[in-house]
């Protein structure tokens, strides 16, 4: 679909150029129409043709209780899940309610950097933990991690991580969960990813590991739905939910968008099934092309992913954001995210979004292997 002069945030930023046009493998929204089943849902909401004040019925969080136990095996309780519209919303709503200024947040780095950035827009303090590529893989550091829990209030998770694609194993989550209740720190929690594994290991919540934690889960990434703007928050601790849900209220949050509802329950109740299925065989084939892709290029490796439908190169041996630019921008015409968007420590690094048609990622790579003159590889 083209999506030039739809406000995308994605593409409608990129220029108009004589020539081929650039392709956007950046924000982490997909390049894939929604299900069938949720466009009918939402244009049957539309063409009732008043747009009022909407509260959610009762049932709401059962379909997503319902949804989180069918198809990730989690076990919530209805009861135990609040409505929201973005992810980063509530998080700053909890950072402004459950810290001081100058509070220390931590997180893992390469970081997802919208959230990064509300820590210090709301006035408290990061404290990065990098993650150590080891053998191809990120893992967890422990030792830094034990010695900075007694100075923060709050653990940021993103799980699974992006911008790495990194699947927490279920023992680097128990012992996660274990350090922060040690040393008194709240687990908030990022896993809006977690309908994309690609071996082995299966999706963890880390609420089924610590009751007093926060999870942040939605449709949006799974089912392409970001800009309805629906988001679903769990939190098992009956104390820690209802501060939480007045924060919000004091917050201004009242109403969910007019359609959340009805996109919410055509992506959770089976009927978006199928192509949810399609959807994966085409992030795991272009997986596969990026793959042999990059085998022949000798100065750049894949961070094999092991979940999310992103990909993380790392192209320090061609060169900086400078050199790499020039090659994927300037020459190609292919827009990645860049390694600085994660921190700064970062450049060399590229991250691409597998979520797009396969003919336009496929346009994307010839582009990138054919672009010979001033190409660092040729």
């Amino acid at each position: 679909m083209n999506r030039r002069g739809t406000q995308s945030s994605k593409w409608d930023i990129l220029p108009e150029l004589a020539g081929p046009q650039p392709i956007a493998l950046s924000v982490a929204d997909m390049d894939l129409p929604c299900s069938p089943a949720i466009r009918d849902a939402v244009v049957g909401r539309a063409e009732f043709g008043l747009y009022g004040y909407t509260d959610l019925p009762a049932d709401h969080a059962e379909v997503v209780a319902s949804w989180l136990g069918r198809v990730l095996g989690a076990e919530f309780e209805p009861g135990h899940i609040l409505y929201a519209n973005r992810v980063v919303q509530v998080f700053a709503t909890a950072l402004r309610t459950l810290t001081e200024p100058g509070g220390r947040v931590a997180l893992f780095t390469p970081s997802y950097s919208p959230l990064e950035v509300t820590i210090t827009e709301n006035g408290r303090d990061t404290v990065r933990l990098p993650l150590l590529l080891q053998d191809g893989r990120y893992v967890l550091d422990r030792e830094l991690v034990e010695r900075t829990l007694p100075s923060v209030k709050i653990l940021l998770l993103v799980n699974p991580h992006n911008p790495v694609g990194k699947a927490w194993s279920g023992a680097e989550l128990e012992w996660l969960a274990a350090a922060c209740e040690r040393h008194g720190v709240l687990i908030v929690s990022d896993e809006v990813h977690a309908a994309f594994y690609w071996g082995e290991r299966s999706h963890r919540f880390i609420g089924e590991l610590v009751p007093r934690s926060i999870t942040f889960t939605s449709p949006a990434k799974t089912f392409n739905l970001p800009g309805l703007e629906i988001t679903h928050v769990i939190i098992p601790d009956d104390e820690l939910r209802a501060t939480i849900g007045q924060a919000q209220h004091a917050a201004g949050f009242h109403n969910p968008s007019y359609m959340a509802h009805s996109a919410t329950v055509a992506a959770y109740d089976g009927s978006s099934d199928a192509w949810l299925e399609e959807t994966k065989r085409t992030i795991t084939a272009n997986l596969a092309d990026l793959r042999a892709a990059v085998a022949g290029w000798d100065s750049i490796s894949l961070i094999e992913p092991q979940a999310t439908f992103l990909a993380w190169l790392d192209a320090r041996a061609v060169g900086d954001e400078r050199v790499l630019r020039e090659w994927f921008v300037d020459r190609a015409r292919v827009y990645p995210s860049f390694g600085t968007d994660f921190g700064p420590e970062y450049d060399g690094f590229l991250r691409l979004n597998l979520a797009t048609p396969q003919e336009l990622f496929t346009t994307a790579l010839d582009r990138l292997q054919h672009t010979k003159e001033g190409n660092p590889l040729s």
